[in-house]
């Protein structure tokens, strides 16, 4: 989310350091979602199944074209929504994920609040 807002508010005329700035930090997501992208195959197949179905749709997938911040993860609660079957140690490590972002935001907000 942060990198797309950095992306919005780079203005009409960026310079040339924050354009390669920019790109080195998209071509590192990129890397890294590719890199998830190649374990979760291993653990869950059923990704896979739905990031092929939704390339034959012309959905977003990971190609060249589509900006990084909009390439899908396919948690297990976004396969779940989907109809799919996920076990449930996968669900627990996905809450665990989300439990610990949440506690994180708690302590930005109290750290802006103790200012």
């Amino acid at each position: 989310q942060k990198l797309a807002a950095d992306t919005a508010e780079l203005g009409l005329h960026p310079t040339e350091t924050q354009l390669s700035g920019l790109l080195e930090q998209l071509n590192q997501l990129r890397r890294k979602i590719a890199a998830w992208i190649e374990t979760q195959t291993l653990f869950m197949p059923e990704a896979a199944q739905e990031r092929a179905r939704a390339a034959q749709k012309g959905g977003v997938d990971g190609s060249a074209g589509v900006k990084v911040y909009n390439i899908p993860l396919w948690l297990p609660l976004a396969l779940l929504e989907k109809g799919l079957k996920v076990g449930l140690e996968l669900q627990q490590y996905e809450w665990k994920l989300r439990e610990g972002q949440a506690h994180d935001s708690l302590e930005e907000v109290r750290h802006f609040l103790r200012l």
